[in-house]
């Protein structure tokens, strides 16, 4: 099924609409719905979406990972309410955008350039899909039930 090119016309909610429906093509062509071997820890930690800017745009690119994770705990700047739930957060971070220096840098950019969450989310669902076996299937798994 073709969709017509988004034009100036388009409403906010159709061009989300056509964003949503290339994210879907992107993630059943990067991750395709496989045998994983899912773990038994799960991260109680969905897309977090506000606090990943936020630690992005605190990020030190000069510092290591672990200064940086030890300076966000020290210093709270996630604002959590509980020292466990931070450590549980960081993580899932850790786990989905530090692992690759250049990675982490271009995320870092794209906060600090203030990139628009219709270009950046998108980036950040397929990292976290690509980290987290789980999530990616039940996300494939509904674009195909949907029809996307």
């Amino acid at each position: 099924m073709r969709t017509k090119p988004s034009s100036s016309q388009d409403t906010p909610f159709q061009r989300e609409a056509n964003i949503a429906q290339i994210l879907g093509t992107i993630i059943a062509i990067a991750v395709p719905m496989t045998q994983h071997k899912y773990s038994t820890k799960i991260i109680n930690a969905g897309a977090l979406l506000d606090d990943t800017r936020l630690l992005l745009a605190d990020w030190d690119l000069q510092q290591s990972v672990g200064d940086n994770l030890e300076r966000v705990t020290r210093e709270n700047s996630l604002a959590k309410r509980s020292r466990a739930r931070l450590k549980e957060e960081l993580v899932a971070f850790k786990g989905r955008y530090l692992g690759d220096a250049s990675v982490t840098a271009a995320l870092v950019t794209l906060v600090r350039a203030h990139a628009p969450p219709s270009l950046l989310h998108p980036i950040l669902y397929v990292l976290t899909i690509q980290a987290d076996p789980l999530i990616g299937d039940f996300v494939v798994a509904q674009g195909y039930r949907s029809g996307v």
